[in-house]
C-alpha cells in the first residue's frame, strides 16, 4: 500500500471540501444580501411596481396578478 498516495487523496478530498463550502458560503452570503436589498426597497403602490417590457419599450403590465406583492 503506498501511504504517500493516500495522504495525497485525502488533502485533496479536503481541499476539494474546502472549495465547495466556500462556494456554498458565497451564496448564502449573496442571497442574504439580495433579501436585505429586497427588504429596503418595497413597493407599495403600483408606480414602482415591476413591469414587463417588449425590447426596451416599458409596457406598463405588472408582472404579478393581483393580490401579488409588488
Amino acid at each position: 500500500m503506498d501511504l504517500g498516495a493516500q495522504h495525497r487523496s485525502t488533502a485533496l478530498l479536503s481541499g476539494l471540501r474546502a472549495e465547495v463550502e466556500g462556494r456554498q458560503a458565497s451564496l448564502v452570503r449573496e442571497w442574504a444580501g439580495i433579501v436585505e436589498w429586497a427588504g429596503d426597497h418595497i413597493v407599495t403602490g403600483p408606480e414602482g411596481a415591476a413591469t414587463i417590457t417588449e425590447g426596451y419599450l416599458d409596457t406598463g403590465i405588472p408582472i404579478a396578478g393581483d393580490g401579488a406583492p409588488l
